[in-house]
């Protein structure tokens, strides 16, 4: 039985350049993504769902994506994404084996529960993310829209940056933007060759950040073990050319004597005898043995 870890990790900044994703399929609150190298094969689409077979490195996924409703088949589970919709507000349930997330999204604040029990609060203002709080850290965010500032605060002190004319937040005084643990353009599940992103609202200053900057949780997925190589089938036996020990032997059918021992083959035969009237011993109807007892 293959055992599935879960691992809750953010993705920080690091000193290589990150290179956007162009997402395979996108909608109102999903994005998915396959690394570079995976075959996608039989792309099925039309007006209500997408249907594909992904393959990267010996794991193999059946996607069905519809635009509430997302199912991953991976080689011995599978992953679920489920949109309800009430009025203003939806729900997102997410399921993958025992574990289940939960997005709540309403007007003035966006809810995650993870699977570890973990909770973050995304309080919004005028459609943008103002405020987070969450059981390791908070988060302030301060915006001169106009001007092309932030303000951003946590734990790790305030930095202040600006969106620059590439569409790149600059830090110009404080702590490095990664040092702020909730400052992430929304949340990833990594399973296999797949990424399914949950981003938060649309926001300049947010889609200024490193295109990694995702609150990211990790689900190891195991490829099928390889198939046995298979024996080559033997032939069927040729019973004149069979050993001894085999069950097609002519020798073990034949029953040699040496020639001045029985030449009759009388030994071969299988007898009954009757001790008080020879005549009724049952053998075969040709028998040696008959045909010696009838001369008496």
């Amino acid at each position: 039985m293959r055992v599935v870890r879960i691992a809750l990790a953010l993705f920080f900044l690091s000193g290589l350049p990150v290179f956007a994703q162009t997402p395979v399929l996108q909608n109102e609150h999903f994005e998915l993504l396959f690394p570079p190298g995976a075959q996608i094969t039989d792309r099925y689409e039309n007006s209500w769902e997408t249907r594909m077979t992904v393959e990267h490195e010996g794991i193999r996924v059946r996607v069905n994506w519809k635009d509430d409703e997302l199912l991953f088949h991976f080689p011995t589970s599978q992953l679920r994404a489920r949109v309800v919709s009430e009025g203003n507000s939806n729900t997102i349930n997410v399921n993958y084996n025992a574990g289940k997330i939960v997005i709540k999204k309403s007007p003035r604040e966006i809810g995650w529960l993870l699977s570890d029990q973990q909770q973050l609060f995304f309080q919004t203002r005028g459609g943008q993310v103002a405020k987070v709080i969450g059981p390791s850290d908070y988060l302030k965010l301060g915006r001169q829209t106009p001007w092309g500032r932030i303000s951003v605060v946590s734990s790790a002190g305030t930095t202040d940056a600006l969106l620059n004319s590439q569409g790149t937040l600059e830090v110009f005084d404080g702590p490095e933007l990664s040092e702020h643990l909730y400052l992430v353009k929304g949340l990833e599940i990594k399973a296999g060759p797949i990424t399914l992103r949950l981003p938060l609202p649309s926001d300049p200053f947010l889609e200024g950040l490193p295109a990694d900057r995702y609150f990211s949780i990790q689900q190891e997925v195991e490829a099928l073990p390889e198939p046995a190589a298979r024996q080559t089938e033997e032939k069927a036996p040729d019973p004149l050319r069979a050993d001894p020990a085999t069950w097609g032997s002519p020798e073990l059918r034949a029953k040699f004597n040496a020639p001045d021992e029985d030449p009759l083959s009388v030994k071969k035969e299988k007898r009954v005898r009757h001790e008080v009237d020879p005549l009724r011993a049952r053998t075969a109807p040709d028998s040696e043995e008959i045909l010696r007892v009838k001369d008496y």
